[in-house]
């Protein structure tokens, strides 16, 4: 019987008593971008569109304008949407580096993903937030790609470094079982 490489950590796999426990390379403001920020955004422009509804139709305005004032926020939802679905709703709640893997958790589950697994390392640059995506050889869980925001960096001008040493020793651990 063959063990499956992505199966959920039993407490025999997870760091012994003494050994260095996994470290967080995840920022720790993904709640805040995946859910907290979505929230006011969406409130914020809900209450944009109710007000202007409420002070067209007060002022007697015409149909058209009307439609045009409710229209112009429900079109900004649509677009913020679109780009929240594109930039933050599909990242990972968190990312632990655990030596010669990674311990992805989201939405209550929890993968052990061998760096070996890991086949491409991309990074953005210039957008907030910042991304990393790791391509997988297999499906996990969590599909064959998995995002998550690093840890925030002040000046962005050059790639992440963490993204760097993940394909790095992606590579490295590639090349062991070769």
């Amino acid at each position: 019987m063959t063990q499956n490489p992505y199966a959920a950590p039993t407490q025999s796999s997870r760091p012994a008593a003494g050994v260095a426990p996994a470290c967080l390379i995840s920022s720790r403001a993904t709640f805040f971008y995946k859910r907290v920020f979505i929230a006011l955004w969406f409130g914020f422009l809900f209450v944009c569109a109710a007000v202007v509804l409420s002070t067209t139709v007060a002022a007697g305005a015409s149909y058209a304008e009307i439609a045009v004032a409710v229209g112009i926020p429900v079109a900004v939802m649509v677009l913020g949407y679109t780009v929240f679905r594109i930039t933050i709703m599909d990242v990972v709640d968190e990312v632990y580096d655990a030596g010669d893997a990674l311990l992805v958790c989201n939405s209550g589950y929890e993968e052990r993903i061998p760096l070996a697994d890991v086949r491409h390392v991309k990074a953005t640059l210039f957008v907030n937030p910042e991304r990393i995506v790791l391509e997988l050889a297999h499906d996990t869980r969590f599909g064959s790609r998995i995002a998550f925001l690093p840890s925030i960096r002040w000046i962005r001008l050059v790639r992440n470094p963490l993204a760097a040493q993940l394909a790095e020793r992606a590579e490295a651990a590639r090349s062991m079982i070769c």
